[in-house]
């Protein structure tokens, strides 16, 4: 009976656990970037490509490299979390949008470049871009 107690108890902190009660490592960088992708008339363009470049401030800030790393939900809004730096304290960024996003006649609309700071400790950087792409 004691072992049940004592194994409750060790679960019990175990999920309580967290940065500044465990020592555990803390958690990398991330910079935000979300807003929505619409017409110009205001229609939200759903599964629109997000396209992401990141450079390092020791590189030249221009674009060229771009990926997609998302697309947008059906009300046209996109949020990104997975703009990570390794071993970088800032980053020139750009960012774009593409609709439809696998054609060739896609409109198109890039936006940067944007310096974001990434640390461990807040705040960190975050960037709100509305795009609106022509027909």
């Amino acid at each position: 009976m004691k072992l049940i107690r004592y194994l409750l108890i060790v679960l019990a902190a175990a999920a309580s656990c967290n940065n500044p009660v465990c020592g555990c490592p803390p958690t990398p960088a991330v910079a935000r970037v979300w807003g929505r992708v619409t017409t110009d008339s205001g229609v939200a363009l759903a599964h629109a490509a997000i396209i992401v470049a990141v450079r390092p401030d020791t590189t030249p800030c221009t674009p060229g490299g771009e990926e997609v790393i998302g697309t947008t939900g059906s009300d046209g809004s996109y949020r990104l979390s997975r703009l990570m730096a390794v071993a970088m304290e800032s980053a020139c960024v750009f960012v774009a949008a593409r609709f439809p996003a696998q054609t060739a006649t896609a409109r198109y609309s890039q936006l940067g470049p944007f310096k974001l700071s990434f640390r461990f400790e807040p705040p960190m950087d975050s960037l709100h871009l509305d795009f609106v792409l022509s027909p």
